[in-house]
């Protein structure tokens, strides 16, 4: 999270439904996670969305 909030845009932009989300991938005991979240560079806030394994991750994120 001190990656991210180093610099936001490290993580993918993502298109369609999800444009305003970015997603960064970490590893945690060998498994990866997904971890969405939200920057508004003019007001400088960041707003975490969701962590989760990758597993429907997406579609959860949608819904």
């Amino acid at each position: 999270m001190d990656e991210i909030l180093a610099n936001p845009e490290i993580g993918a932009r993502k298109v369609g439904k999800l444009v305003d989300i970015y997603v960064h991938k970490i590893l945690i005991v060998n498994q990866e996670f997904l971890i969405a979240y939200t920057f508004n560079t003019e007001r400088m806030v960041l707003t975490w969305e969701a962590m989760a394994p990758h597993e429907n991750f997406y579609r959860d994120l949608t819904q």
